[in-house]
């Protein structure tokens, strides 16, 4: 049952994606699945504490013990499953991730009027994303689909080099990858 309300609701934001009006200058950040704070974007919302008053953003996460964390220390923070998080789904520029649109939302894809940011938490040493996966069977290639369609819908895909950007070009298959590293 709660599968079937949680992709309803990803159903639902999804939707209301194409009416509600983005904030520029509005992040949701979010990683570890929205259960950690932790990774890539852990350290760009540290960053945006100290040097951007002007930007407005939120932790998205399912953890309690992360919520009360990041209250306690009065940063801005939202539970997903809060009005307050759905809301910060609807109205914010860029969705910023560490592993996959799980990290802020009910599924690994999102699909709506987003613009999304893969901050990457891996390296090209393994296999990752669509590289795992190729070929597998039947309903591998039906789940390759909707992946690609996802990993396809990144804004950004965030390299550390020249060299780790040629693997992640075929891993999310998407051209846009930008070396920050």
């Amino acid at each position: 049952m709660k599968f079937l309300i949680e992709t309803g609701l990803n159903l639902l934001i999804g939707c209301l994606s194409w009416f509600v009006p983005k904030r520029k200058e509005y992040y949701v950040l979010g990683a570890g699945n929205g259960n950690y704070f932790q990774g890539n974007t852990k350290y760009f919302y540290l960053y945006l504490l100290r040097t951007r008053p002007g930007i407005k953003f939120v932790w998205i996460t399912r953890s309690q013990a992360v919520y009360d964390e990041l209250k306690k220390k009065e940063y801005p923070v939202a539970k997903l499953s809060s009005p307050r998080g759905w809301w910060a789904l609807l109205r914010a520029y860029y969705l910023i991730m560490e592993i996959s649109s799980r990290d802020y939302s009910y599924e690994a894809a999102l699909f709506g009027r987003f613009r999304k940011i893969q901050t990457c938490h891996g390296n090209d040493l393994k296999k990752i994303s669509r590289d795992r996966h190729i070929n597998k069977g039947f309903f591998r290639r039906i789940r390759n689909y909707f992946e690609s369609r996802e990993y396809r819908s990144y804004e950004l895909v965030v390299s550390l080099s020249d060299r780790s950007s040629i693997p992640l070009q075929t891993a999310f298959d998407n051209k846009n990858i930008r070396v920050l590293g």
